[in-house]
């Protein structure tokens, strides 16, 4: 279907192919998953897919970036207890949930800065801070450089003039 959908003259083919991409990806990830057994699997998001409740925080995470997400929150919502879920996240993960929510808040800022011209209060809303200041500070504790001297360095060439 990937494969003929774009010679294919009717309406919402983008969305189609959009959409079979998507779930392309989802098996691929699913089969790499199924193939790894716990030992063999990489540290990473896709190393917590392996464990139904960390996908769940993973998924959390992902599908609300702006939530004010704590431990205590998300092991709530997953069944766990805040320890057991902190010492599980962090062994698949490699990282804390709450590190892993910061960089993955950082990577859509970094999306924003890139490829919008949204103002930083903006996108310090779109990516879970209550204000400019503290996204800032976030930003360039985590990036190492101010979110306008990410979006001047990554600006695509067209909008450099």
């Amino acid at each position: 279907m990937l494969a003929s959908e774009p010679s294919q003259a009717m309406p919402g083919r983008e969305v189609m192919i959009a959409k079979l991409a998507e779930m392309l990806f989802v098996q691929v990830v699913r089969g790499y998953v199924a193939s790894t057994d716990e030992q063999d699997a990489p540290v990473g998001w896709i190393a917590g897919l392996k464990d139904t409740r960390i996908a769940r925080a993973l998924s959390l995470i992902h599908e609300q970036p702006t939530e004010r997400w704590t431990v205590a929150g998300l092991a709530a919502r997953v069944g766990m207890s805040r320890s057991s879920l902190f010492a599980r996240f962090s062994e698949l993960v490699g990282e804390p949930p709450t590190q892993y929510l910061t960089e993955w808040r950082m990577h859509l800022a970094k999306v924003e800065l890139r490829d919008d011209e949204l103002g930083m209060a903006e996108i310090a809303d779109r990516v879970g801070y209550a204000s400019e200041g503290a996204f800032s500070k976030a930003f360039k504790r985590t990036v190492g450089i101010s979110p306008s001297e990410y979006r001047m360095a990554n600006r695509p060439a067209a909008a450099l003039g």
